[in-house]
């Protein structure tokens, strides 16, 4: 039970300074955020309102009782005298419960001189009152990501649950509802539809550091397990999660892996088309084999070198030479040639299977509304007709590949909506629209289409470097991002007066992006397309015609549950 001499937001205390009763209550009661470690939450007395209040302005409630009491007892109002009376009852229940007025001023001058106590537990009439704080903010829409663990009302479900009085299936362990409508997929336990939405959208959601950003739980290990269990994970160094660390004995603890957790997370991810059936997460991890239609200059082979899976054989076709000869000099003996996509036959298709991965990213010229002179996806003479090689190929490797495979097709954003619509048709899933912009420093809209988990209904986290982190020294970024880098030179410069993005620090002179630069904002490492006599321009163009790095290294890092990596 605590006091305060200083002024506070309530109705009582505005403009004035002498003492406040009220008592110090846990944020997780009111969903309110946890405070630091010079303030605590209190809960008044009197107004039933509650503020954030420094610790050096709280006193002991019995310790300074008489002293302010005295003084202030016929200069105050109602509300106050209200506040010391129902401060009184909190302090001395469950013995002053019945008590009148006389009678809890009678106790407080007999128990209150020299005690110095602390209260330890909460009456049910300040519980009653901080549910009802909860409840109107609630109401209000306060922001979900501002809620907290459990209340005491769930934490004495959750000690039902460890008794064995209650079964963990009731609830969902992300949120505590009893409103649940499925297993969660990898703790012993149960799930409301929300949580389960959100696990959907979150569960291979990674930072550039491989640690997944989003908690496969989202309730607190105070309130599942306990505080020792918590400090005990804290003190490992590597940290191991209940899914790395099985074998950890953690008593009373209401998180325990489940022993199938890999099917049940492949059953999260299902979908109904069978051409986007994907592989089981497996039990033995063996290295992966990828076949890469109009594959450019190896932008899926960089993704997955970056991403340490291992690579047991990388098909490749691509017709032009000065794209083949950059990914040769960069992959020497990693990459094997197939040749045009057009005279690949079924013959030569079931040669190379079994495949683990299918990439395309058919031309996106006679696609783009960006063309006036596009000749879109039908007509045979353009380049948007070479889809339908995707899709030839994608239906041979279902028919034939002795197990499930993986795939993915990607194609620019700004294509018609009829374009997309036929593609969708045929792929038999609706794209996702990815910009390269969340994860680098240019902007690079494009649709993927796709059975990677990573596509279904993820979320997507922005937090992509700006151009200054990519330029040389002695060089300032005049934009944060580049606008999209096509095979054109004059989609280096930015705005609509087609200013450079790049001056020098010296003199301020606009100059444009160099092109190692370049490389390193799609990703790739210096020098990467720095092959015999290629210009500079040629180079841009490769560049121009190539996929994010970053953006595939985002989709491809599900890839790592499913596949052996190399240290």
């Amino acid at each position: 039970m605590k006091a305060s001499e200083k002024s506070h937001n309530t109705p009582e205390s505005e403009n004035s300074k002498f003492l406040y009763l009220g008592i110090v209550v846990n944020h997780k009661d009111l969903n309110f955020k946890a405070s630091n470690s010079y303030t605590a939450w209190i809960f008044w007395f009197g107004d039933y309102r509650v503020s954030k209040v420094k610790h050096k302005d709280l006193c002991h409630f019995g310790q300074h009782f008489h002293r302010f009491y005295e003084r202030k007892r016929r200069s105050v109002s109602h509300n106050w005298h209200k506040g010391v009376l129902e401060a009184i009852k909190e302090y001395g229940s469950p013995d002053t419960s019945e008590y009148n007025q006389e009678e809890l001023i009678c106790y407080a001058e007999k128990e209150f001189r020299g005690n110095s106590g602390h209260k330890t537990s909460i009456t049910k009439f300040v519980l009653e009152k901080l549910r009802s704080i909860r409840d109107k903010n609630q109401e209000n829409n306060v922001d979900e990501d501002s809620k907290v663990g459990a209340s005491n009302e769930v934490k004495e479900m959750l000690d039902l649950i460890i008794n064995e009085s209650k079964s963990k299936e009731d609830i969902c362990l992300a949120c505590y509802s009893t409103d649940v409508v499925d297993y969660h997929p990898l703790f012993e336990g149960s799930i409301c539809i929300n949580c389960k939405n959100k696990l959907k959208r979150t569960y291979f959601v990674f930072g550039d550091d491989n640690i997944k950003y989003f908690c496969a739980v989202c309730a607190c290990l105070d309130d599942l397990c306990s505080p020792i269990i918590r400090r005990n994970i804290i003190k490992q160094d590597p940290w191991l999660c209940f899914i790395c660390n099985p074998s950890a004995e953690y008593p009373n603890s209401l998180i325990k892996s489940r022993y199938d957790w890999k099917d049940k997370i492949q059953i999260l991810f299902s979908q109904n088309s069978p051409i986007s059936n994907r592989p089981s997460i497996p039990e033995l991890k063996k290295p992966i084999r990828v076949l890469s239609l109009f594959d450019g200059i190896g932008t899926g082979l960089t993704a997955l070198s970056k991403l340490n899976i291992t690579v047991e054989c990388y098909y490749s076709c691509e017709i032009d030479y000065n794209s083949i000869a950059v990914a040769k000099k960069n992959y020497p003996g990693g990459i094997t040639l197939l040749g045009d996509v057009r005279s690949l036959t079924e013959e030569n298709i079931k040669s190379i299977l079994p495949i683990d991965l299918l990439l395309g990213g058919s031309p996106c010229n006679d696609l783009s509304l960006a063309n006036p002179y596009r000749k879109g996806l039908y007509d045979i003479e353009g380049t948007g007709v070479l889809f339908f090689e995707f899709y030839r190929i994608l239906t041979n490797i279902q028919m034939y590949n002795s197990r499930s495979f993986f795939w993915l097709y990607e194609n620019v954003a700004s294509m018609s909506v009829q374009s997309k619509v036929s593609i969708t048709r045929f792929l038999q899933c609706e794209p996702q629209y990815i910009d390269a912009a969340w994860v680098s420093s240019q902007s690079r809209p494009r649709l993927f289409w796709g059975n990677l988990p990573s596509l279904q209904d993820q979320l997507f986290i922005e937090d992509g470097p700006n151009l200054q982190h990519y330029l040389l020294p002695g060089r300032k970024a005049a934009v944060e991002k580049l606008r999209t880098v096509t095979t054109k030179s004059n989609s280096l410069k930015q705005g609509s007066e087609m200013r450079c993005a790049v001056f020098t620090s010296s003199n301020s002179e606009e100059t444009n992006i160099d092109i190692i630069e370049l490389e390193e904002i799609f990703g790739f490492p210096r020098n990467y397309t720095k092959v015999e006599d290629l210009t500079k321009n040629t180079r841009q163009q490769l560049l121009g015609r190539a996929w994010s790095v970053q953006t595939i290294c985002m989709l491809f890092r599900c890839l790592q549950d499913y596949f052996k990596q190399y240290e």
